[in-house]
């Protein structure tokens, strides 16, 4: 009676794995959703969602301002991720460069655009958003006007260099290559010329 018991029991074990869902399938279905939902936003972007849309840009307004319309490219990218997690472009360091640039970039719409004082969500839409307001309405009240555009600045650049991956030794030596690159066309341009001129002799 023991052993049928355990059978028993061994059979409802594996019950619900025949049943359950593969992290594939979940995947897939988590992909097309956010597809979905990307393509939504950016045709409500566009005007072009009905009513419904304008509502979700509306509050993608509210929340990001100008740069809503990235928002829909963000999640068309993390739905790439998610279906070829072998050629993904999202990394971690990606995710806090982009994070770091709504930040900033935002606050810098708020700082220049909109009166902390006063806040009206019809020109927060106009602006930054409320994403913007974590680095100028806090920022301001610490560091003033200055000292604020200095940190946004500062949060943009390195926002940049995470985003793409890219050092500042590298930016600064860029005309090097360029005017390396030049001078190489240059060369190879009067080479050409001088190979012409032989042949026409």
């Amino acid at each position: 009676m023991a052993k049928k018991r355990h059978r028993r029991r061994s059979s409802n074990a594996r019950a619900p794995r025949g049943n359950s869902i593969s992290q594939e399938t979940r995947l897939s279905i988590i992909a097309l959703l956010l597809c979905a939902l990307g393509i939504i936003t950016l045709l409500a972007f566009f005007g072009l969602a009905g009513e419904v849309g304008r509502a979700i840009d509306s509050w993608i307004a509210l929340a990001f301002g100008w740069t809503r319309w990235l928002v829909s490219l963000v999640i068309l990218l993390i739905t790439w991720d998610i279906l070829l997690p072998h050629k993904r472009v999202f990394t971690f360091q990606n995710s806090v460069g982009l994070a770091l640039f709504f930040v900033s970039f935002n606050g810098l719409a708020n700082l220049f655009f909109i009166d902390e004082s006063i806040l009206i969500t019809d020109k927060l839409a106009g602006a930054g958003g409320y994403v913007g307001l974590l680095a100028s309405y806090f920022l301001l009240g610490w560091l003033g006007f200055w000292g604020t555009l200095i940190c946004a600045l500062v949060l943009l650049g390195v926002a940049l260099l995470l985003i793409f991956n890219v050092s500042l030794q590298a930016i600064l030596s860029a005309p090097e290559h360029f005017s390396e690159l030049k001078s190489v066309l240059s060369k190879d341009s009067v080479e050409e010329n001088e190979f012409i001129d032989k042949d026409y002799k």
